[in-house]
């Protein structure tokens, strides 16, 4: 299941300590590995709030970024919308978050965005998007991954 969470810049603070704590921040050219069929992943409407990063809760980024590959990551401004796709490599079924930031020509953060990737088998693909609405101009974009097994979370019905 694939779930969008929106941060603008005012949470790029606890974003922005998520990440360089990680040290895992990739460039949006993807990985070397070769490209595979990808199955279609699901997604669910976009939700907002919550105090730390979804990402905080995963602590195996290394290889969470092995297992990412980016196929867009756009700049310029109104709405972008990054997407890709996640390859478990691993032995058993695990969750995926991957954080997308839009920086500006300077480098600094205009908007981050997490989305999950829950319950991807063993050697299965899932995609994944992120999207944000941007009032000025981004420059580029950059990714982080997390790979694990998220908490449990209460059913929003």
């Amino acid at each position: 299941m694939n779930t969008p969470t929106r941060r603008r810049a005012g949470t790029g603070a606890r974003l922005a300590a998520t990440l360089v704590a990680g040290a895992v921040l990739a460039g949006c050219s993807g990985t070397d590995e070769p490209d595979e069929p990808r199955p279609t992943g699901s997604s669910s409407a976009p939700s907002t709030g919550g105090s730390a990063p979804v990402s905080s809760t995963l602590v195996d980024r290394q290889v969470a970024l092995r297992h990412l590959t980016i196929t867009g990551c756009p700049s310029g401004e109104g709405r972008l919308e990054a997407t890709g796709s996640v390859r478990n490599r691993g032995d058993d079924t695990a969750d995926y978050v991957v954080t997308v930031t839009w920086l500006d020509e300077d480098g600094a953060t205009l908007s981050s965005v997490e989305t999950t990737v829950e319950d991807v088998a063993p050697a299965t693909n899932e995609e994944w998007t992120a999207s944000a609405d941007l009032d000025e101009a981004a420059g580029s974009c950059t990714t982080a991954a997390a790979r694990g097994s998220l908490p449990d979370r209460p059913d929003d019905t």
